[in-house]
């Protein structure tokens, strides 16, 4: 199997929290984090989460930083829990081409919170052919799928794939051999 290479867009609570769970993972590597936080920025990973070891991933303080050194096929993304907040960031990362997941909320229902950064955030996944979703509940778990089999563009019907998603009892992040990010069992 292919090891992907994720990214971290945000190393707070719950960005630290899905750190440690995405380290589990077999399959997975985390290559590199952003953050803000000026404490973090220029550090291991590693030293970061207070895990006693390097993970040769660094955090940078932006995308663009990161990408002049890392390579990467998807983001985990857990900054803010509003759209017109996240929307730079994660215009940014899909144009750095690669596939987001968010634990923003308002990327679960983004036709609803805000119609025109939703179209924004479709047109250039489109554009791209990367993948952008976020349904996440507070634990930092994916309540559901979001996209289009396995292509997880902002839909615009995206409340039906939602509520599919909670019917089928989606728990956890799985990411396939092809760079597609969905959710499974």
């Amino acid at each position: 199997m292919e090891t992907i290479k994720a990214i971290l867009y945000g190393v707070g609570a719950i960005g630290s929290l899905i750190a440690r769970a995405l380290l589990e993972k077999k399959g997975l590597e985390i290559v590199g984090a952003v953050d803000i936080a000026e404490d973090k920025v220029g550090k291991d990973l590693g030293e970061v989460l207070g895990l006693g070891e390097k993970l040769g991933a660094k955090v940078y303080k932006n995308a663009e930083e990161l990408f002049l050194d890392v390579k990467a096929d998807i983001a985990v993304h857990a900054t803010s829990s509003f759209l017109k907040q996240v929307y730079p960031q994660i215009a940014s990362l899909i144009k750095h081409g690669v596939d987001v997941i968010s634990t923003c909320e308002e990327l679960a229902y983004p036709y609803y919170s805000n119609p025109k950064i939703a179209g924004e955030i479709d047109k250039l996944a489109k554009k791209t052919r990367r993948d952008c979703f976020g349904n996440w509940n507070k634990s930092g778990l994916p309540n559901g799928h979001s996209g289009n089999n396995v292509d997880c563009r902002v839909p615009e019907n995206r409340e039906n794939r939602s509520r599919q998603g909670h019917e089928r009892g989606y728990k956890t992040v799985a990411v396939s051999k092809k760079n597609r990010c969905w959710i499974n069992r």
